[in-house]
């Protein structure tokens, strides 16, 4: 999304999570490891200039794993009117979903 096509943006994102592991991908080093981090997971709610709303979702990425897409359309053309609260909040329920998937084996909640 190129920011002169853009009228408003909002953004929401969690930072970054420790996945518990050590790892020395790329430097071959096992006495210089570095922890494993992922970060870069976000929602994007952007208007276009034709006042249409497109809804992103940007990935974990770390450096032992990340997915191969750059980002999720969930939402695309639609009329900022049918952007509903609870429409609204079925997006954030699914972008805390994705939250909670992860490069890292876990069990935990989603609500964690």
């Amino acid at each position: 999304m190129f920011r002169f096509n853009s009228l408003n943006q909002a953004k929401v994102s969690v930072g970054w999570r420790r996945m518990g592991v050590w790892h020395s991908l790329g430097n071959g080093e096992l006495l210089k490891a570095n922890e494993a981090v992922e970060n870069g997971v976000a929602i994007t709610f952007s208007q276009d200039i034709t006042g249409k709303i497109m809804v992103l979702l940007s990935p974990y990425k770390s450096g032992v794993a990340k997915v191969n897409e750059d980002n999720f359309i969930l939402v695309f053309g639609v009329e900022l009117n049918d952007l509903t609260e609870q429409r609204i909040r079925k997006l954030l329920k699914i972008f805390f979903r994705y939250c909670a998937a992860t490069s890292m084996v876990s069990v935990g909640s989603y609500r964690d």
